[in-house]
């Protein structure tokens, strides 16, 4: 467990409406909603490529990154 300073906040929820248990497109709807904010406040973009991690992560994928990952992974002297 982080000390407290380093402990980022906990995301916030999507809302959910009152009135019974959500079914169907409503409760796909909430899933997608939970997901996006997840990933909006919980995960760390890499500055050179853009792609999301969770901190751990980003700090070993950081010791290898190579900038631009359309450049990088697309790269034709990589292809075979």
């Amino acid at each position: 467990t982080k000390p407290e300073p380093l402990r980022r906040p906990l995301p916030r929820g999507p809302e959910v409406a009152e009135g019974g248990p959500l079914r169907g497109k409503a409760l796909d709807a909430l899933n997608r909603d939970a997901a996006r904010i997840w990933k909006e406040q919980s995960l760390e973009t890499c500055p050179n490529c853009k792609r999301s991690f969770h901190g751990r992560a980003l700090r070993a994928h950081l010791k290898g990154c190579h900038g631009d990952a359309a450049a990088f992974l697309g790269a034709p002297h990589m292809r075979s």
